[in-house]
């Protein structure tokens, strides 16, 4: 990768996992109130969740790495904001860690109340995710952050007119 920031591979990570989870918590959620799937199987949805935690987290850490770089080009009010938002969502993101934990393990009598809670709470952590990215992805397409990658004297080739037909 060179000179190429690390933050826009690793952020994508999470993302991509908290828009599945809502998606992944209501299938075993009905399945496991159904009988359909055994409790155990609570676990796939843990483990995703510990990557979205984890990768978020990591996340937030190459930020703060690339951090004063990206100050060079845009503002700091941009980078602050979406740094919040950042963190919002990852800790959201491990309240949720939480809540799955709880489901897979409570009395079956409660379980279907806290897998309701998890399939709510996924729907927010993946809300919060779209709103850092969206922040993120200001910062880049809007502000220009990624100038602060661009090699100077190096421009980018010029295309045909024709190429895209």
């Amino acid at each position: 990768m060179g000179d190429l920031p690390l933050h826009p591979a690793v952020v994508h990570i999470p993302l991509g996992v908290a828009f599945l989870m809502p998606i992944l918590v209501a299938i075993l959620a009905l399945g496991v109130r159904r009988t359909a799937f055994p409790r155990k199987t609570w676990l796939l949805p843990i483990v995703a969740q510990v990557v979205l935690v984890a990768s978020g987290f990591v996340g937030m850490q190459s930020g703060e790495n690339e951090e004063d770089r990206a100050e060079q080009v845009v503002a700091k009010a941009g980078i602050h904001d979406h740094e919040r938002a950042a963190k919002v969502f990852t800790y959201s993101a491990a309240g949720g860690l939480v809540i799955l934990v709880a489901a897979a393990v409570v009395p079956v009598k409660a379980a279907g109340w806290f897998a309701l809670l998890a399939f709510l709470a996924s729907l927010g952590v993946a809300g919060m995710g779209a709103y850092a990215g969206h922040l993120g992805g200001k910062l880049v397409y809007r502000d220009g952050a990624a100038a602060a990658y661009a090699q100077p004297g190096k421009a980018a080739p010029a295309r045909e007119e024709n190429e895209h037909r």
